[in-house]
């Protein structure tokens, strides 16, 4: 699958609902067609910020591009609160991961 065409579908997972100090993301395990599992955050910008990040994942695993090293760049990338929260930077900071490899 092509990154337009993952980026646009993993736009489709990932739910938000909370309020306050307690917000929940829910998201697919591993597999997008497999079991759901959720996380747990203490601010809306901080559950944004996971969504994009565990979209960032689903929609590399569409593309067939997903590893451990991804993962780490996407989750550093993440949990800096000066880094870039937007679904297709993400996913270009894991490819240039790959690329490395």
């Amino acid at each position: 699958m092509h990154k337009t065409a993952a980026v646009h579908a993993a736009r489709s997972y990932c739910t938000i609902y909370g309020h306050d100090t307690y917000w929940v993301v829910i998201g697919p395990s591993t597999d997008p067609t497999g079991p759901s599992s959720e996380v747990r955050a203490s601010s809306y910008a901080a559950a944004l910020r996971i969504r994009a990040g565990w979209r960032a994942e689903i929609a590399l695993r569409l593309m067939g591009e997903w590893s451990e090293l991804a993962a780490y760049d996407i989750n550093r990338a993440v949990f800096d609160p000066y880094g870039p929260t937007d679904l297709a930077k993400l996913v270009n900071i894991g490819l240039s991961a790959l690329s490395r490899a």
